[in-house]
């Protein structure tokens, strides 16, 4: 059974994907963000992403380090800022500072998504804004993947995009749920369980619809 958690909470790597389009049901979104709910169990292996992000984490660490940077990571990036309307979350691979220079990287095991680079942008927004110490940083980022790096400017962090992530979070964090737009794509990995959700759409085999137009 959910319970109502008593102030919203947006998670930086699912307002990246809804930002981005990634994820399309924000009904999703927004029940995650106000609710403590049992997950839906899935076949994702978690063991091997497990160590294969530590690794490629480590790696870019040592990377850093050696060109003179200071490194903090994961849990010591992790970060609550608390709005008037709900507390953003998130938790950086990298962050590194080097003098008045620095960079935030999140380190990716997969193919590259749009998602990627705004999730790192969000990290840039908000690491300034909870540790005091990086108060007058200027980020620019990147993400890590196996076989390449993808930069993010600080320059892309524009009053735009500030606007349209604010505007997301009241979205996700408000009393009138979204519109549910359950599809096989979006229900497959939605954390979700049937019961909480009576319109999953469960997987079935493509339909061919036959023509003779062409």
């Amino acid at each position: 059974m959910p319970k109502l958690k008593l102030f919203p909470e947006v998670s930086t790597s699912i307002l990246s994907k809804v930002i981005t389009g990634t994820e399309q049901c924000l009904w999703s979104a927004w029940f995650r963000a106000r609710h403590n709910h049992t997950q839906r169990p899935d076949d994702f292996d978690f063991r091997t992403w497990s160590f294969e992000h530590a690794d490629l984490v480590r790696k870019e660490a040592d990377r850093l380090e050696s060109e003179g940077w200071t490194v903090t990571v994961e849990s010591q990036n992790s970060y609550s800022i608390r709005g008037s309307v709900a507390t953003l979350k998130g938790k950086p691979d990298i962050v590194a500072v080097r003098g008045s220079s620095g960079l935030i990287l999140d380190a990716k095991t997969g193919k590259p998504k749009d998602f990627h680079s705004v999730q790192v942008l969000l990290y840039m927004w908000s690491i300034p804004r909870y540790f005091k110490k990086f108060s007058d940083i200027k980020f620019d980022g990147q993400v890590s993947y196996k076989i390449n790096h993808m930069p993010v400017y600080n320059d892309q962090l524009s009053d735009g995009f500030v606007s349209i992530f604010s505007d997301m979070i009241r979205l996700l964090s408000g009393d009138e749920p979204p519109v549910k737009r359950p599809s096989e794509t979006e229900c497959k990995y939605c954390k979700i369980t049937d019961e909480d959700c009576d319109e999953r759409i469960l997987l079935a085999p493509a339909l061919v619809v036959e023509t003779e137009e062409f």
